[in-house]
């Protein structure tokens, strides 16, 4: 019986849970700055790609994941890891994947045709501008305009026995891809 968790809602109806929201999905600044950081990662790593086109995914394996930054469309083959991608992302066919997928930036998710793929891990979609003047993020400017998240499609069509689950395991591999990270900083 598992619950469906609902981000940023308060009060949710039953059966849905609240969820705490990781630090860079509470406003489109943080995630503007997550994926900089991702970006930086994945440069470092040389699993960092800025196609002319869509591009495919097909990376890592169980034991080895790995970081694969995508700056565009991509269209998920499989893998294991942890995928950004930043335009859209297509999954068709039978696309296994193992880890975490965030699609951030584009926001934009489309599961189509038939298949049976495994998807176990994470998923995070979020559409927010990539970009935005510079003078709307000086704090001395009285009024400063925001800018919000604004609404992630996912788009489900087509027929098969494919699935999409949470697996604790899938993510803890995936983070290690991301390589060493500070945990916290402790002064005695």
């Amino acid at each position: 019986d598992p619950k469906i968790g609902v981000l940023d809602n308060a009060n949710p109806p039953a059966p849905y849970v609240p969820v705490n929201l990781p630090s860079f999905l509470q406003n489109s600044d943080n995630a503007r700055q997550y994926l900089k950081d991702l970006e930086i990662t994945a440069r470092a790593q040389g699993r960092y790609f800025k196609p002319a086109g869509a591009m495919t995914s097909n990376d890592g394996t169980t034991t080895n994941p790995v970081l694969t930054f995508i700056d565009g469309d991509c269209t998920l083959d499989g893998g294991h890891g942890f995928l950004v991608v930043t335009g859209n992302l297509v999954m068709s066919g039978n696309p296994n994947f193992d880890g975490v997928i965030i699609v951030m930036g584009g926001g934009t998710v489309t599961r189509d045709g038939g298949g049976s793929g495994t998807i176990d891990g994470a998923m995070v979609v979020a559409k927010f501008a990539r970009t935005w003047p510079p003078a709307a993020d000086d704090p001395a400017i009285p009024n400063r305009i925001e800018y919000p998240f604004l609404t992630p499609t996912f788009i489900t069509n087509g027929s098969g026995n494919s699935d999409f689950q949470y697996n604790s395991q899938s993510v803890s591999r995936a983070l290690t891809s991301l390589g060493s990270r500070v945990a916290g900083v402790l002064e005695y």
